[in-house]
Formats: structure tokens, sequence, C-alpha cells
């Protein structure tokens, strides 16, 4: 009973600690500059553009939106990130739309008036996201003035640092 709850306290810490960290990824020392590791985690995004949607899907055969913001993280950076559309929400730093910088997140009510679906902001409005429903599904560009974004936009995060 005594190792059981032992390794019960491990890894809640552990996960707690090393797994999802309670803070951006703000003012951590990446070892390259903010703006490289933009670069670097939208170029991991883009690899998976095409990919079919997967709930829960975490490679080339599937992702689902929180599984490319995970995906693209660890791919580019080697850092885990939380992997739920909520909790990725939370975990950011809250940032007015007017500021999106390409590499930010973009966050959506999508459903029952929670956060329910996430994207990576490239730049000019769009961001890469993997669709689950809809005329076309999987892994592509979308636009933030597109009716259904509009409408469905709850916010915006930032995770990695903005400048150098």
């Amino acid at each position: 009973m005594k190792i059981r709850i032992l390794f019960i306290i491990f890894n809640l810490i552990f996960f707690k600690l090393f797994v999802f960290p309670d803070l951006p990824i703000q003012g951590k020392n990446l070892e390259i500059s903010a703006a490289r590791a933009r670069f670097e985690l939208l170029n991991a995004a883009e690899s998976y553009l095409g990919t079919p949607y997967r709930m829960g899907g975490l490679d080339q055969r599937g992702l689902d939106c929180s599984g490319l913001v995970f995906s693209s993280f660890r791919d580019a950076l080697d850092i885990t990130v939380p992997r739920t559309s909520e909790r990725l929400y939370t975990w950011t730093m809250k940032i007015p739309s007017d500021d999106l910088q390409p590499g930010d997140l973009v966050f959506f009510t999508t459903a029952e008036q929670r956060i329910s679906h996430v994207g990576i902001f490239v730049g000019e409005g769009r961001f890469i996201h993997s669709q689950s429903q809809g005329n076309l599904t999987g892994v592509m560009y979308s636009h933030l003035n597109e009716a259904y974004w509009r409408r469905t936009f709850a916010g915006a995060g930032r995770a990695l640092p903005w400048d150098d």
C-alpha cells in the first residue's frame, strides 16, 4: 500500500512539473531565438497539412486539433504542452486578437460554450488546425474572418515569447 501511494505521489509530481507545466513557455530558455522557435513550430504544423482528422490522434495517420498543437510543439521544440484545447487555453498567456503573431494559439467555443477547438495562427488572419466537420476535414488552413470561425472565436493565447 505504501509503495502504491508513493508511486501515485511521484506520478502526480512528475506530471505536474514536467509534462504539464503551470506557466507558458514565456521566459523559458529555448536555446534558440523566439523567432526561430515560432518558425520551427509553424514548419512542424505545416508538415501535417492534409493529415486526416482523427480524435485523439498524434501522428500522420490522423490528428485532432489539440493533437496538432501538441505534436507541432513536440516535433519542433521537443516541448510537451497540455493535450486538450481547454488545458491549452488556461495554460497560455491571454493576448488581444489584434496582437496575434505567427505561432500564437487561437481558441474557439464550438461546443457547449466551452473551449473546444484550437489552431495555430500563421499570419494575415489565417490559422492552421485540424477540422473535424464540414466539407473538408483534417489539417488545413482557415481564416479567422470566415463566418463560422468569427462567430465561435473565444480568444488568443501566447505560449512562445514574441521578441528576443
